[in-house]
């Protein structure tokens, strides 16, 4: 009788460390993919930081544009 008591928590406690295994599994299965998002943010950001943002560049244009049309006035 308490053999299959100790059996029986034994059973539960393994049962226990697989779903925690699994569990720790997938939240280093988001970790990873989290941290390649990040890297490849970081890679965006500094080649934005280097190059200079598209939308920065057509702003000086259409600013040079204006300051030359209202200068001729």
């Amino acid at each position: 009788m308490w053999y299959d008591e100790l059996l029986k928590k034994k059973k539960m406690v393994e049962k226990d460390i697989k779903d925690n295994q699994i569990r720790l599994s997938n939240k280093q299965k988001d970790i990873d993919i989290w941290e390649k998002k990040y890297n490849e943010s970081e890679k965006t950001l500094k080649s934005i930081e280097e190059k200079g943002h598209p939308i920065d560049k057509q702003y000086e244009r259409i600013k040079q544009a204006l300051a030359k049309t209202l200068a001729k006035r």
